[in-house]
């Protein structure tokens, strides 16, 4: 989807960019876009006085500050051209709402809701107000992941037989007691948080969605799983074999692995490392040819401004909703298949 005439104002200067949520993950990356003149930061919801005051370090002149989406959207209005949102999960729906009803374009850290109601509200809104939304997936906006989906689209490598994953992290011992190990604040536990960047990146790069799946957890706590594997079909019929640990050694590492007809694909789930593929009986892996490495921002703006297609959209990330439901209703009833095209909640 095109944004409106007024996203197209970014081409002549840095995107004036309001932040919600100022933690860790939103200083590191705002911090080397306005460093490297793609933004300035006009803006910062931020309620609490310390976590606003570290954030604000970063920048010559501290930016305007509000304790709620509500005061941000209000207190800067028609200064903005988009926001960032990088609060804790439960949070995502309505301050994503809010700031696409106000006009305003939004790229939002995954995963866009982890429930389908919240996410679908999120994708109705930004249909309704016609701003472009972008869930952040590290692989979805990486040129290393984009070129291998394009040569699974164009059918480089023949059909499609099996997807096989991993994504490992001492996940249980270094969020100890943080808000991604409350289920209230995060929705689930590690599947949802870095796993989820594996469930992304299997749908992204088959060009598919998953058919069934059948799941087992172990929790640290209740509703905070720490290691889980999942079965299942992908919509093409590729069989789909994940793993996730939680409790094992640092740092956050993954893998996937594509098994075509006349290829292995290999790619990392975050697209920091590039795609490769191997196609003969020697075991030679050969780079996918991938476009110059951009950052996020760079793709949000590209999206925005309709000179791309958008591979993080509110419907793929409805979707993406939809399967971790299907796949902790799943771990629940011990492993029972479940189609994911009939889930809702």
């Amino acid at each position: 989807m095109r944004c409106r005439e007024r996203s197209h104002v970014m081409r002549a200067g840095a995107i004036r960019l309001g932040v919600v949520g100022c933690g860790h993950i939103a200083i590191e990356k705002v911090s080397g876009w306005q460093q490297s003149g793609k933004v300035r930061v006009v803006a910062c919801m931020e309620p609490d006085d310390a976590q606003f005051a570290r954030f604000a370090s970063n920048f010559a002149a501290a930016p305007f500050r509000a304790r709620s989406i509500e005061e941000l959207v209000s207190g800067t209005l028609g200064s903005l051209h988009a926001v960032y949102v990088a609060t804790p999960h439960v949070f995502h729906s309505e301050q994503a709402v809010q700031a696409l009803r106000a006009g305003l374009d939004v790229l939002l850290e995954k995963p866009m809701a982890f429930t389908v109601p919240d996410a679908r509200r999120i994708e109705r809104e930004a249909t309704a107000s016609g701003s472009t939304l972008v869930v952040s997936f590290d692989g979805s906006l990486s040129p290393r992941i984009r070129a291998a989906a394009d040569s699974v689209a164009r059918w480089d490598f023949g059909k499609l037989h099996v997807v096989s994953g991993m994504v490992s992290e001492n996940w249980a011992t270094l969020y100890s007691g943080h808000w991604k190990q409350d289920p209230e604040m995060s929705g689930g536990g590690f599947l949802i948080d870095s796993g989820c960047h594996l469930l992304n990146a299997a749908v992204d790069v088959a060009g598919c969605g998953i058919e069934t799946v059948s799941a087992r957890f172990v929790e640290v706590s209740p509703g905070v799983e720490v290691n889980a594997v999942i079965s299942g079909r992908m919509c093409n019929g590729a069989l789909l074999s994940l793993a996730a640990c939680g409790n094992t050694l640092e740092p956050c590492v993954g893998r996937l692995d594509f098994f075509f007809e006349g290829a292995v694909v290999r790619v990392d789930p975050w697209g920091k490392r590039p795609s490769m593929v191997r196609r003969g009986a020697d075991p030679i892996w050969q780079e996918i040819p991938h476009d110059p490495e951009r950052q996020q921002i760079d793709y949000f703006r590209e999206i925005c401004e309709g000179r791309i297609e958008n591979p993080s959209s509110g419907p793929h990330n409805v979707e993406l909703a939809r399967l971790w439901i299907a796949i902790r209703k799943s771990a629940q009833l011990e492993g029972q298949q479940i189609r994911v095209d009939e889930v809702e909640g």
